[in-house]
């Protein structure tokens, strides 16, 4: 078999890497990908080398995380120069987007999405007054501690994301409800309250009554698992794609090995195992191999090395830093600069900060190529103020644990480290 490329990109020139992805001929294909690597790209490579083989747009999946993961995706393909009329047939959707419209071919009727805090609070207090009435007079040995003001509502609906995202809701017989809720990280009081929720929002009689975020992934995820029979009426995909595998969940690759389940279908997922940033909704690195390799053999993974992100000297110090093969394709010279602080004085770990940004508006800069990037959320609240004291900085501020843009410009980057 010819395993040359047949497609060929606008305006790129794959590397011997993103070559070797574009034209993998096997069945689970994983990507370990660097930070910045063009792991999107590359996916969107294989999808027009599919295409250019003659697999049609409606028999390959596209799965992403976030909806803005999906329009990268989509702009991508377009980039490359996949036509807009083959990228329009092609079924890309978040996982939670595929779930639900999933669900709905096999739903008599589409149940309602409440999305907002707001819409969910009354549900959520009336799950707790059946909860703390099941319990008020009852020896059921467990410290149970029930509140309602608003930063217990926010850790209830954070925990509930977290337990069916894992898929650790269910209690089997010779399981202990303390040792499954802190393996699961939540107080056993959440995880009671949760499993009450359920039981509002799906009811015995009239099936299930609403869904919230992420309820279209949990909701498929139990149902192939609880209904094997399920598998059959699951869509007929010859090729799936996966971006940012490092967000996936027990919930997503339940999903995923039920589409795998079927004969002469294909996977290529990337990921990156430093990228996981999502593990409030029990994400984790065992996604990106072990999970697969618990199921499906063989697994053939490849790498994605070279960063388009910065330039070489920060790629090496990552390299040293993370024990792996980290490269740039780009002629930057991203400066490092370290400045030790007192944990108290935030003011003097911003001015570093505030003259970075200064010196990247002076180079010609833009402010919204610009990001801070901080190691805790918690950071921002002391931080926000003086950034914002800056009359150069016009309102902006955009303060991420996540990655920084790639531009055109060199990258400025400032760490600082606490005495």
């Amino acid at each position: 078999m010819n395993h040359a490329p047949r497609f060929i990109p606008r305006g790129i020139t794959p590397t011997s890497e993103q070559q070797a992805i574009q034209c993998s001929q096997h069945r689970i294909s994983l990507i370990e990908a660097n930070a910045g690597a063009a792991k999107t790209t590359t996916l969107a490579l294989r999808i027009g080398e599919a295409l250019s083989r003659g697999l049609a747009p409606q028999h390959i999946l596209g799965l992403v995380f976030t909806p803005e993961a999906l329009e990268v995706l989509r702009q991508r393909l377009l980039d490359l120069g996949v036509s807009p009329f083959v990228v329009r047939k092609l079924a890309l959707h978040t996982v939670e987007g595929f779930a639900r419209q999933t669900l709905a071919f096999w739903e008599e009727s589409t149940p309602p999405s409440l999305n907002t805090l707001h819409e969910l609070k009354p549900i959520a207090l009336e799950s707790l007054e059946r909860l703390s009435a099941r319990y008020a007079e009852s020896d059921h040995g467990y410290e149970l501690d029930f509140r309602t003001h608003h930063v217990a509502l926010s850790q209830f609906f954070q925990s509930q994301l977290r337990l069916k995202a894992s898929l650790a809701l269910q209690i089997a017989e010779d399981e202990s409800l303390t040792e499954k809720a802190l393996m699961a990280g939540v107080t056993v009081s959440d995880f009671l309250w949760t499993q009450q929720y359920e039981q509002i929002r799906q009811s015995p009689y009239e099936g299930v009554l609403f869904r919230g975020p992420f309820d279209g992934t949990y909701d498929l995820a139990c149902a192939l698992i609880e209904s094997p029979d399920l598998l059959q009426l699951l869509p007929d995909y010859r090729l799936i794609l996966v971006d940012e595998l490092h967000d996936a969940n027990e919930a997503a690759f339940q999903i995923l090995r039920a589409l795998l389940s079927k004969e002469n279908t294909y996977l290529v997922a990337a990921g990156d195992k430093d990228q996981v940033i999502y593990k409030q909704l029990a994400a984790d690195a065992s996604y990106l191999h072990e999970r697969f390799t618990a199921y499906f053999a063989p697994i053939h993974t490849y790498p994605l090395s070279h960063t388009y992100r910065h330039g070489p000297y920060l790629a090496y110090a990552v390299a040293a830093f993370k024990n792996k093969k980290v490269d740039s394709a780009l002629a930057l010279g991203t400066q490092i600069h370290v400045h030790s602080y007192k944990d108290t004085d935030a003011e003097q770990v911003m001015q570093p900060v505030l003259d970075a940004i200064l010196l990247w508006q002076k180079q010609g800069g833009r402010l919204d190529q610009c990001a801070v990037l901080l190691r805790d959320e918690h950071q921002s609240i002391d931080r926000q103020p003086l950034l914002l004291a800056g009359s150069f900085l016009n309102g902006w501020i955009d303060a991420h644990r996540a990655r920084a843009p790639h531009t055109d410009l060199g990258v400025h980057l400032v760490f600082a480290k606490a005495k």
